[in-house]
């Protein structure tokens, strides 16, 4: 896999401590990007996403690896041996059904989401929610330990739970940088992806990042193709998958 982060960084981080005190990212996802944005100074770097089985595994383990005090997040006693917790496949497959569940029933049925988020992005092929068991000792491990990795990196960085829409700007300007689903992405059938991932209104996702503009906020976009008024400021080729049917495509 092609690995851009390091390239786009100095974009991403232009006048980062100056101008900009505070990055945040209304797609954190797998946390690629957010983990190598510098803390240093006053600056504040926070992350959003609206999958709360990501975001509660996140604060978790920020809160148990790196020691930290997370606001808003509460460790459940009994999930203090949680990270290198081994999960059975039938263990996944009856997080799988509570996972799919209102919060409410989630919440009665005593399950935390941090739970479910290490069951279903740990334990799941590529680190894909809850797409397919892949219980395998040697495989499992290799995810905790990228996982461990990635989490220490995210030490004194902001993590919540909000779609896009949602968010709560500060007032002064900021750096936005939104790496959603690239258009043309569609899970049909996969509802963990079709509801976590998809972008359903692209209009109202172009109008929103058009307003975060119009308040003074640096906004960047990761995509293919955008309406002719964003400017491109980085573009590059890229193989984006292996062996056969690779191709390249713009990142």
């Amino acid at each position: 896999p092609v690995t851009i982060s390091k390239e786009i960084l100095p974009v991403l981080t232009l006048d980062f401590g100056s101008e900009f005190k505070t990055y945040i990212e209304p797609f954190v996802g797998g946390c690629g990007m957010l983990k190598s944005i510098p803390l240093f100074n006053d600056v504040k770097v926070i992350g959003y996403d609206k999958n709360p089985f990501l975001i509660a595994l996140l604060n978790h383990a920020k809160t148990v690896v790196n020691g930290e005090t997370v606001p808003h997040y509460v460790l459940p006693p009994e999930l203090g041996d949680l990270i290198g917790r081994d999960i059975s496949k039938e263990d996944y497959k009856t997080y799988r059904s509570i996972a799919k569940l209102p919060p409410e029933e989630r919440k009665w049925l005593g399950v935390p989401d941090a739970l479910l988020g290490y069951a279903g992005f740990i334990y799941s092929f590529r680190g894909d929610f809850f797409q397919g068991y892949n219980g395998n000792g040697k495989d499992a491990m290799k995810s905790i330990e990228s996982f461990l990795r990635t989490v220490q990196q995210l030490e004194g960085k902001t993590l919540m739970c909000s779609s896009y829409e949602s968010i709560t700007l500060p007032d002064e300007p900021c750096i936005i940088y939104c790496d959603p689903p690239y258009i043309g992405e569609r899970y049909v059938g996969q509802c963990f992806k079709a509801h976590w991932l998809e972008l359903m209104d692209y209009e109202l996702f172009y109008n929103v990042l058009r307003y975060w503009r119009s308040l003074g906020h640096r906004v960047l976009l990761s995509e293919r193709v955008a309406p002719p008024d964003f400017e491109v400021v980085w573009g590059k080729n890229v193989n984006i998958s292996m062996g056969y049917g690779a191709d390249n495509r713009n990142a």
